[in-house]
């Protein structure tokens, strides 16, 4: 139906009535004149702002021309709404001129296309080369490039040049503009990242005004995150919080075109993060997980922002290191990364592990060189002993220092019989390890294992180092070294052994000495009981672990020998008719040396002599 207001006016306006007088006798000929386009659109009130437009165009003489034309005519509140679209459109001057005429002529196409002359789903060519295409199904409607549905309310106008329709709303000749969700919803390519918005709930905050900068991640860019973490088979594995921090850490306030960047521009992101720019091979972003990655397509503009697309899905974390990259990112663990480099073990410590390092830092190092006139720097250390060195470093597992106790444990450099070296450690009055190292930083966490710095090189033991460095053997180790003695038992057993000693603890002596009434310390023991004492203690060419104990004789340095008895539990049998324990224990046994193994009994061995 015709609207109230553009009938009677269309009705009046289509005939323009003149009287002309034909001859002398002043007989009146009633003349009529049919209207054209614009004239009709200026007969009516509610086509006011279209015939502004026209004007403001210069269309009007195009519209009236000879056509013919169909016209697809806008209402005042249609061309109201196109203004109200627009917070910076306040009038129709202020549409770009070039637009208006663009928009206008979208809305004339050429011939006389009467309503009953539409087909469902006819395309329609406008002047300006775009289409339009008709829907019968709820009336006549038009779908137009801007994916609007615009309904003809008032049809088959007649003018002198063609015809007029009556139209809701003015069509838009160029694609809708859409948001970044939209955008990302409309790219195969984005699927994932548009999951990844919607398990975050962040789709609402992308649709909003904006605007924004977005840096887009590809689907191979999230399929690439997914498979760098082997728990990770799908965005579901991912927590929610850490996929909205990473998604964050995408996204920047503001419209931030490439040609707006510059080299070296820090950008801080919604997640508080920082990206940089480097601008020396394209445009690439350095994030503060060390990646590098590259916009691959940028400047994509959108109604709220701008997307460019990115070929990795940037991470906000620090970049999770393993302990040699952890070692090469501390100033002071640059000798130590030389070390490792010069002995051969990067690989080693770049593998699964996990492992336990203690780091000495490099005034450690430079104490190593300088307690050797020889050594003026790594190269002077033999290869082989710096191996040996490095490795009495590294333990097996991940130790935290709430996991240290009194204990020893066993590092990875092999000794004799190829058992692993024990590490002395104390947590009692202080930590410390190997007797002399103490922590300087803690447990500092790689990929592989743990870190913990220390202010010493630790050099690997042998049985009397670890004697010297428990407290437990202090009275042993004051046997060992009686100045009375005329056996030099410290630099017999620094040799080479290989020996397995059984070493009576502190209490074990005490029962020695109260033993006998005229015994109140060592120094009251005759030297030569002394002796042969201490050699009965001593197993020479043998590095025997507890689980490598077998029943039987053995003989000791002194000669005589001992034996040993597994039927209830580790013990032995002496000469002097003694049954003495093998105390049991990671601190009391399998206490393994360079040249050597020690186990802690429970009292001093007497042979018969």
């Amino acid at each position: 139906m015709f609207s109230k207001k553009i009938i009677p006016l269309l009705i009046l306006g289509l005939f323009i009535i003149t009287f002309t007088s034909c001859d002398s006798d002043d007989n009146d000929e009633i003349i009529i004149k049919q209207l054209d386009i614009v004239e009709t659109a200026i007969g009516s009130n509610d086509l006011s702002i279209l015939v502004q437009a026209l004007q403001k165009a210069d269309l009007v003489s195009a519209l009236q021309a000879d056509g013919p034309f169909t016209v697809f005519a806008p209402t005042n509140a249609a061309f109201q709404n196109l203004l109200d679209s627009n917070d910076s459109w306040n009038g129709l001057d202020d549409i770009p001129v070039d637009l208006l005429k663009t928009v206008l002529l979208y809305h004339v196409t050429s011939g006389v296309a009467s309503s009953s002359g539409l087909s469902d789903g006819q395309v329609i060519t406008m002047l300006n080369d775009g289409n339009i295409s008709v829907d019968l199904s709820n009336g006549v409607q038009l779908s137009t490039i801007a994916e609007q549905m615009v309904t003809v309310t008032n049809a088959d106008i007649l003018v002198s040049n063609g015809i007029i329709h009556i139209i809701d709303e003015v069509m838009l000749p160029l694609p809708k503009e859409k948001d970044i969700v939209e955008t990302a919803i409309g790219s195969n390519d984005l699927s994932i990242l548009v999951q990844a918005l919607q398990k975050a709930d962040l789709v609402s905050a992308l649709q909003a005004d904006g605007p924004f900068t977005v840096f887009a991640p590809t689907n191979a860019a999230f399929q690439n995150l997914l498979d760098s973490n082997d728990s990770w088979n799908g965005l579901d594995d991912i927590p929610v919080d850490l996929l909205k921090t990473v998604l964050l850490y995408h996204v920047s306030s503001g419209v931030a075109s490439s040609s707006d960047l510059s080299d070296g521009q820090v950008i801080t992101m919604l997640n508080d993060g920082n990206i940089s720019v480097d601008l020396s091979n394209a445009v690439q972003l350095s994030t503060i997980a060390e990646q590098m990655v590259t916009v691959t397509n940028a400047d994509i503009l959108v109604s709220n922002g701008i997307i460019h697309i990115i070929d990795e899905v940037m991470l906000p974390l620090p970049k999770e290191k393993d302990i040699v990259e952890t070692a090469i990112g501390s100033d002071d663990l640059s000798i130590l990364v030389l070390a490792v480099q010069k002995a051969g073990l990067v690989d080693v410590l770049k593998g699964d592990g996990p492992f336990t390092v203690f780091a000495p830092t490099n005034a450690a190092f430079q104490n190593l060189l300088d307690s050797n006139d020889s050594w003026n720097g790594l190269d002077d250390i033999p290869v082989d002993l710096l191996k040996s060195v490095l490795l009495f470093h590294v333990i097996s597992g991940n130790i935290m220092s709430t996991d240290l106790s009194d204990t020893y444990v066993k590092t990875n450099l092999m000794g004799p019989n190829d058992e692993f070296i024990s590490m002395q450690v104390e947590t009692v009055g202080g930590v410390q390890f190997n007797g002399d190292s103490n922590p300087v930083t803690v447990d500092i966490e790689a990929t592989n294992g743990v870190v913990h710095v220390i202010d010493k090189v630790m050099l690997p033991p042998n049985v009397v180092t670890l004697a010297l460095n428990n407290s437990g053997f202090t009275t042993l180790v004051a046997a060992l070294t009686d100045s009375r003695h005329t056996t030099d038992f410290v630099s017999i057993l620094s040799g080479d052994g290989p020996f397995t000693i059984f070493a009576p603890t502190n209490t074990a002596f005490q029962s020695l000495l109260d033993s006998n009434d005229s015994w109140n310390n060592l120094g009251d023991i005759p030297i030569t009981v002394m002796d042969a004492v201490l050699k009965y203690h001593v197993i020479p060419s043998a590095n025997v672990q507890a689980d490598q104990l077998t029943e039987g004789d053995v003989t000791t340095f002194e000669g005589s020998s001992i034996m040993i008895d597994l039927a209830d539990g580790a013990q032995i049998k002496t000469t002097s008719n003694q049954v003495v324990n093998i105390l049991v224990g990671d601190a009391t046994n399998d206490v393994q040396g360079t040249n050597g193994v020690i186990h802690a009994i429970d009292m001093v061995l007497l042979p018969s002599s």
